[in-house]
C-alpha cells in the first residue's frame, strides 16, 4: 500500500512539472503573441496613415482634372462662339 501511494505520489510530481512546463510555454506564446500583435497593430497604422493621404492626393487630383476639365469646355465654347458667331 505505501508502495501505491509513492508511486501515486511520483506520478503526481510528474504530472505538476509537466503541467508547469505547460504553463510556461503557453505563457510564452501568449507573451509573444501579445508583441506580434503590437507590431502588426502598429503596422497597420502606418499602411491607414498612408491610404487617408492618399485618398488625399486622390480628390486633389480628381478636383484638378475637373477644374481643367471645365477650363477646357469654356475655351471651347468661347472660341467656337468667336468662330461661328
Amino acid at each position: 500500500m505505501s508502495e501505491e501511494i509513492g508511486s501515486l505520489r511520483e506520478r503526481i510530481a510528474v504530472n505538476e512539472r509537466d503541467i508547469s512546463t505547460a504553463h510556461a510555454r503557453i505563457d510564452k506564446m501568449e507573451s509573444l503573441m501579445r508583441e506580434e500583435f503590437k507590431e502588426f497593430r502598429d503596422d497597420m497604422k502606418a499602411v491607414l496613415g498612408f491610404l487617408e493621404r492618399a485618398k488625399g492626393m486622390v480628390v486633389a487630383v480628381t478636383m484638378g482634372v475637373t477644374m481643367a476639365a471645365g477650363v477646357f469646355a469654356w475655351l471651347i465654347n468661347l472660341i467656337t462662339k468667336m468662330l461661328f458667331n
